[in-house]
């Protein structure tokens, strides 16, 4: 829907933020980008109400956010920010893509062939040439090595009951 439908729908941006919020895995999440799919919801609805209860959405998914090294969360305002940002050079991109389209057109050549030679490969953008980080092998073995500790305080934890049980039973036994 997203590809060949109403991809501004404000229902549609709901949904995918609602998906990109709540999906973990090994290899992190996707909160920033729902944040920016609940942003957008708030742009294409009129009513006041709607627009506040998609950027409190927007908010909430940004929770315990961080930026790589820093202790303090990404507010929604820096990352409305760069997401306006975003959108304005998407809307130039595509303004240009669609003038070299009509001159295609206009030259009697076939844009789909143009299209694919123009764009062979993916077009840069602003913001996308910043690293993550840690590698996926990196975050698995930072992943191992927190499952261990909690584990290990596991087992310390089971074993100083158990001590304290003894204690009792032999303290009862000697009475």
């Amino acid at each position: 829907m997203m590809r060949f439908g109403n991809y501004d729908s404000p229902v549609l941006l709901e949904s995918l933020g609602s998906v990109l919020a709540h999906s973990y895995g090994y290899d992190g999440d996707a909160k920033l980008l729902a944040a920016r799919a609940y942003l957008k919801a708030s742009y294409e609805v009129e009513d006041e109400a709607a627009q506040t209860l998609y950027r409190g959405l927007a908010a909430e998914a940004l929770m315990m956010q961080t930026p790589p090294g820093e202790s303090d969360q990404i507010s929604l305002a820096a990352v409305e920010a760069d997401f306006r940002r975003e959108l304005q050079e998407a809307d130039r991109w595509y303004a240009d893509l669609r003038q070299r389209e009509l001159g295609w057109i206009a030259a009697g050549q076939n844009p789909e062939t143009e299209f694919d030679k123009l764009y062979a490969s993916d077009p840069e953008l602003t913001g996308m040439d910043v690293a993550d980080p840690l590698t996926p092998d990196e975050r698995l073995v930072r992943g191992l090595i927190v499952l261990t500790l909690v584990v290990v305080a596991g087992v310390c934890v089971v074993v100083a009951g158990l001590i304290v049980l003894v204690r009792k039973l032999r303290k009862r036994r000697a009475v």
